[in-house]
């Protein structure tokens, strides 16, 4: 059914059949898995994340911490938004149960040390570990993408766009017989080579019937 479903959309390139369209299907498919795989980790993190805080809110003896904890598991599959907006609510009761800046201050804190975590460790180790690169790896595409393309829209893209242009790095420049877009693939040259060996061939037999 999946090799059904992608014969069905690969119909629609405005490629005629040939190894280029191969390539150019090969790099589509590239960067879907890296999205899903991002997408699928970014699931996880986003519910360690939501249990930290969960935990960490019980223990500063913050009111609905259960509540907030799972509100900011769901919201933190947005990298960076969701987390913005879950602090929200926590700092609001915070400042209603207890007047003054201590217990705000200590929930506050709160979201820096699970965010300092996530950053730092459970991010990249998850993450990293799902899309095949290192943690550190992962930290400096984060660091990259949020100052080449902005704030939250590079955090959320630099991962998997690290990941796919990993691939095709792997693909057309790291390997040891790297393809290039000048000549079709080995597989095409044998074929050729072949096809011609043969075409030369088939007059040498043509005496032979006469006789």
């Amino acid at each position: 059914e999946k090799k059904g479903i992608q014969h069905n959309w690969t119909r629609y390139l405005p490629v005629h059949e040939s190894w280029i369209k191969e390539e150019i299907v090969f790099v589509l498919h590239s960067i879907n898995d890296a999205l899903i795989v991002f997408f699928r980790g970014q699931v996880l993190v986003a519910m360690c994340v939501g249990g930290l805080l969960m935990i960490g809110f019980w223990l500063i003896g913050l009111s609905y911490a259960v509540l907030l904890g799972f509100v900011a598991g769901i919201l933190g599959i947005v990298p960076y938004l969701g987390v913005l907006l879950s602090i929200v609510p926590a700092l609001i009761i915070s400042m209603v149960e207890n007047p003054g800046w201590a217990h705000p201050a200590l929930t506050l804190g709160v979201f820096v040390l699970v965010q300092m975590a996530e950053g730092l460790v459970i991010s990249p180790r998850i993450i990293g570990d799902r899309v095949g690169m290192h943690p550190l790896t992962v930290i400096i595409a984060i660091m990259i993408g949020t100052t080449l393309m902005g704030g939250i829209i590079g955090g959320v893209l630099a991962i998997p766009l690290t990941a796919a242009l990993r691939t095709l790095m792997f693909r057309y420049v790291w390997s040891e017989s790297p393809i290039s877009f000048r000549k079709p693939p080995a597989a095409t040259a044998d074929h050729t080579v072949s096809d011609a060996s043969e075409a030369s061939e088939a007059p040498k037999a043509a005496p032979s019937n006469q006789e």
